[in-house]
């Protein structure tokens, strides 16, 4: 078998392809998040609770995971940034996988969603700010339910006479 110089530089571009495919890289699950929580006048609603929920299809499993954070006096939640190990390869596969699993339903990548839970509260607007690739601020406005049935604040349940 002769070996040239166009089967060595073939060789090479197969050699780094397939590194590039099968070598596992830091990919971001979720962004780190910077969660303002306010009344309607703007002022930091302090000791509310904030979760945030993620959900990773591309891993295969589809395996969720959640995470709570209380406001500060500022009415400020952190949550960190959320990073994984995979490659492209395997990323792909994960992909697959739900596609077998799911058909038509499947879905793939990462979702994230990031909400406050108190009986008292509704959320009124939400304006999300992409610093980077990896952080985000996230102001929520929330209004007062004073009902605390939060299906009828919403207009969803049955409606008191007046």
């Amino acid at each position: 078998m002769i070996f040239t110089k166009r089967k060595a530089i073939s060789w090479s571009f197969t050699a780094v392809a397939l590194l590039v495919v099968l070598y596992p890289r830091n990919t971001t699950i979720s962004s780190e998040y910077r969660v303002t929580v306010m009344n309607r006048a703007g002022q930091g609603l302090a000791n509310v609770e904030v979760h945030r929920l993620v959900q990773d299809y591309s891993s295969g499993d589809g395996s969720v995971t959640s995470m709570d954070a209380v406001t500060d006096t500022h009415g400020i939640a952190q949550f960190p940034l959320r990073q994984r190990r995979i490659s492209l390869a395997g990323e792909l596969f994960g992909c697959i996988r739900q596609i077998a699993a799911s058909a038509a339903h499947a879905s793939c990548g990462t979702y994230s969603n990031i909400s406050v839970s108190n009986g008292h509260l509704i959320e009124t607007a939400r304006l999300e700010e992409r610093i980077d690739g990896r952080h985000r601020n996230l102001r929520l406005t929330m209004g007062d339910c004073p009902s605390g049935d939060y299906w009828r604040c919403k207009g969803w349940g049955p409606q008191e006479a007046n």
